[in-house]
């Protein structure tokens, strides 16, 4: 580092200072000011609910089951030789001492109101001695006293909202579960509470007599104040500073989630643990000190990286816990003091991490001069579109305790915090950090109803990932930056996609049908209503068309253009095509006039091969070829060999809907197509089967169907679009040609459901996909007594070969958000990548991309419309 760099390091580090203490200095007038304004209030008027305990108060009534996720647990475990009846008196003193921790919620004339008990109330502390049980005898115990705590709600208007149980382990071994309503305490209240009891202990045991300092307001007091303060307009500036700060801020952080967020939260929760090591910590430290931040904002920058790259969103709204005890005297004061502060952080314009640290930084700054504003109020102020399905204005939480940990003991016995479980969750995430000499520890605490725990997990990764690249390298863009592990990424990249699989040695999709006619000449190829060919007579009418096109000149990837309905000369007219070294480019006869010149006129085929009654429906001066015109005497019928063609050149053109724009002619080569139908490992079809034609000549479904049959030994039964239009003919038609695979699409799927039953029960193979899949429905089908042996979720974009991932259903999915669209094909890559061209974590939605033998040539004279797969360059890939 240079002279004049660490030069302007510790100007910053000065600035940083001065405005801190500027800070602190504002924030020691103001609470001397404000210590004289709360007066000691009079017991005998109604007291009122602080705003924090009003909106507990409101929920308690809301949702009485909901309010066992506002209990605050704490374990503590004992060593030493233990009085109980000295901790049960100073139990009593401590009751005594707090007004909350003897204070209920009653109704006065409508309205919700403290009610303190008096102080010689007591306490009862139930007692459980477990020393005579079994050491997992004894687990069990002590688990399910736990278990039966968590499940028992409290009485907010009729119960001591602080119960406690001691639980002896041994003659010198004890273990106390507390539990209090967080409508009377808070984290910094637990503190306060345990070394007040371990004074008043050590009083009861003798060891001394000095009574502890007498309080100057209790909580009641503090109620009283916030409400008249608030009533005077005393928080008027803060509220305009929160308003204008959260103004337009997004309602909703829509991170992905395992399932779909239900109507109203149950507050069921989960957590995972984390470590953040010793070097990792003293990074962050170092990185944060070079830009004037302090560690909670490092942190916060690293875990809005992390939620941005997963929700997609740029302005995030952050929660954190604030003490929010501005007053002196209210210090040793149990109560429930904590407030939110809502913190927004906007990476948009934060190219680098070192712009980020300086934007979070500010952001943090401001919210901190403004957080005395209650965040019920603020909540009020801004006015969000409420819901019971998730928080108001953010539903991630972060939390970060550097608080040195003080030492506990009681009179000759040690003291020490027990891990607790987590069964609730307030917010979607938490969050929680602690510092504990150079580590951080905490959890991540998470929803269950949203997420799964090993999604958790992956958070906790990508977090630990995230802050690791932040303090190798502040220049690198949070955009950009890497948030997989190695293992994750070697997964998602590599062992995700080992499809590989032997390619077929012969290519050429009529090579592979002749083959299939020297084995089987006599088999049924085709059947369309009174019209039955045999493999040897479709081979010969084909060659008859093919030999006419070599006539003409067809060569290797020139383009013939086929407009004829499902048909069996549709079949006919695409082998002769193939045979004679050309494309195929289907036209569907249904198509508007102008969609199919448009076609024509961009795949410039040589030809077109078509019926009578069609021959004038494009406009064209191409030489035109009729399928039902009589055939010539002496036609040649042996198979043609067109010079030149290899498994590279095109089988077929066919175009994409135009759904984004005018239709692209896709280019589909000889191997795409031989390795797609020989490499099927969706569905094992043989000559046994009957396969239905279902799908237009236009539409790339038909591709699966027509060279699945062809190629496979197996009869192709094609379904009239008149029979397809009417589900009762469909079915008949299926039944009656005892059809053993089929495709459908997602749309007749669901309209076609419960007519085509009959037909599903006979199938070994149904096959759906072109659009999302209802859960609910597949389920229903499932459910049902006739199924298919396998129902396959089939997806792929025009541009690749019909499909590149399958996905056998073969359990009940009633409950998922969706079907999956599965794993890749045989010799085919799936990425899913972000904008920068990085793959995203499981989880996370990102674009598709494909590589491999599935993906077409290109587009129709749009070459440089098929773009390379980002990182993943190198392949022969295309974007979808």
């Amino acid at each position: 580092m240079t002279k004049n760099t660490r030069n302007v390091e510790a100007l910053k580090r000065a600035v940083l200072e001065q405005k801190i203490k500027a800070l602190l200095r504002a924030r020691k007038a103001d609470e001397s000011h404000q210590a004289s304004v709360i007066p000691v209030v009079d017991r005998r008027a109604p007291l009122p609910l602080s705003f924090a305990q009003q909106r507990l108060w409101f929920l308690s009534q809301l949702d009485p089951a909901a309010s066992l996720a506002y209990h605050i647990p704490a374990t503590l475990h004992l060593k030493g030789a233990l009085n109980y009846q000295a901790l049960a008196d100073a139990f009593n003193q401590l009751i005594a001492r707090q007004e909350s921790l003897r204070t209920r919620f009653i109704m006065v004339e409508g309205k919700p109101r403290q009610h303190i008990d008096p102080p010689d109330t007591g306490f009862v502390l139930a007692r459980h001695d477990l020393r005579h049980l079994s050491e997992t005898a004894r687990s069990q115990r002590i688990a399910a006293l736990h278990e039966e705590d968590r499940k028992t709600p409290f009485d907010l208007s009729n119960d001591r909202l602080i119960r406690g149980a001691l639980l002896q382990l041994g003659d010198e071994e004890h273990m106390l579960l507390l539990t209090q309503h967080h409508i009377i305490s808070d984290g910094w209240s637990i503190g306060v509470l345990v070394r007040e009891l371990s004074h008043l202990y050590e009083v009861a045991c003798g060891k001394h007599s000095y009574p502890l300092n007498a309080l100057p307001v209790q909580y009641a007091d503090y109620a009283s104040w916030q409400q008249r303060h608030f009533q005077e307009g005393g928080l008027a500036k803060e509220l305009d500073f929160w308003k204008q700060y959260l103004q337009d801020a997004p309602a909703l952080l829509t991170l992905p989630t395992d399932r779909p967020r239900p109507n109203v939260q149950s507050f069921t929760g989960n957590n995972v643990p984390l470590r953040l090591s010793e070097p990792l910590v003293a990074s962050l430290k170092a990185l944060s000190q070079r830009h004037g931040a302090t560690l909670f904002m490092t942190l916060l920058a690293g875990w809005s990286i992390v939620l941005s790259r997963l929700s997609g969103q740029h302005d995030l709204v952050i929660g954190s816990p604030v003490a929010n005890r501005s007053h002196q005297q209210l210090e040793g004061v149990i109560g429930f003091f904590v407030n939110t502060l809502a913190l927004r952080v906007n990476l948009a314009d934060c190219p680098t991490i070192s712009h980020l640290l300086a934007h979070v930084r500010q952001q943090t700054l401001a919210a901190y001069e403004h957080q005395t504003l209650p965040f019920d109020k603020v909540v009020e102020a801004m006015q969000p579109a409420r819901s019971l399905s998730h928080s108001p204005l953010f539903q991630v939480m972060l939390a970060l305790n550097n608080t040195p940990a003080e030492q506990l003991a009681l009179a000759g016995v040690s003291l020490s915090f027990m891990e607790q479980h987590h069964h609730c969750a307030h917010f979607d995430l938490t969050l929680a950090l602690a510092e504990t000499s150079a580590v951080l520890t905490g959890d991540l605490e998470y929803a269950s109803d949203l997420f799964d725990h090993a999604t958790a997990e992956r958070l906790v990764g990508y977090f630990i990932k995230v802050l690791t690249e932040m303090a190798n390298d502040e220049h690198q863009s949070p955009h950009a930056l890497p948030m997989l592990s190695s293992a994750e990424y070697q997964q998602l990249v590599v062992s995700f996609n080992t499809t590989q699989a032997a390619l077929p040695h012969e290519h050429l999709l009529h090579r592979l049908f002749e083959a299939q006619v020297a084995r089987t000449p006599d088999a049924v190829a085709v059947v369309c209503e009174d019209i039955v060919l045999s493999y040897a007579a479709l081979n010969r009418r084909a060659n008859r068309l093919a030999h006419r096109l070599l006539a003409l000149g067809v060569r290797p990837d020139d383009r013939v253009a086929v407009c004829l309905p499902r048909s069996a000369d549709a079949i006919v007219a695409m082998l002769g095509i193939l045979k004679a070294g050309g494309a195929y480019v289907p036209l569907d006869p249904a198509y508007p006039a102008g969609r199919l010149d448009y076609m024509l006129a961009d795949a410039a085929p040589v030809a077109l091969v078509t019926q009578r009654a069609l021959a004038q429906k494009p406009d064209t001066a191409l030489p035109v070829i009729l399928t039902d015109a009589e055939p010539e005497d002496g036609a040649a019928e042996h198979n043609p060999e067109a010079q030149g063609l290899t498994p590279a050149h095109l089988a077929y053109v066919i175009y994409t809907s135009g759904s984004t724009g005018k239709p692209r002619g896709v280019m589909v080569e000889h191997r795409n197509v031989s390795q797609f139908i020989l490499n099927n490992q969706a569905a094992d079809l043989s000559a046994q089967d009957s396969i239905a034609h279902c799908a237009s000549i236009a539409f790339d479904a038909s591709t699966w169907e027509i060279w699945s049959a062809l190629l496979n030994g197996a009869r192709l039964c094609i379904i009239t679009p008149s029979a397809l239009q009417d589900p009762q003919q469909l079915r008949d038609a299926l039944l009656r040609e005892k059809v053993s695979a089929m495709w459908l699409t997602v749309g007749l799927f669901n309209e076609y459901l419960e007519v085509l039953k009959p037909v599903f029960g006979q199938l070994r193979y149904l096959l759906t996909g072109g659009d999302v899949l209802d859960p609910v429905k597949i389920s229903h089908l499932q459910q049902s007594a006739q199924q298919p042996e396998r129902l396959i979720n089939g997806y792929g974009p025009t541009e690749t070969t019909t499909f590149v991932t399958t996905y056998t259903i073969d359990s009940a999915v009633s409950r998922n958000r969706s079907i999956p669209i599965g794993k890749p094909i045989a010799n085919t890559q799936i990425y899913l990548l972000d904008k920068h061209g990085l793959p995203v974590p499981q989880g996370i939605c990102g674009e598709i991309h494909i590589a491999g033998e599935s993906v077409a040539r290109g587009y129709r004279s749009r070459a440089g419309l098929f773009r390379p797969c980002g990182s993943m360059a190198g392949h022969h890939a295309c974007q979808c």
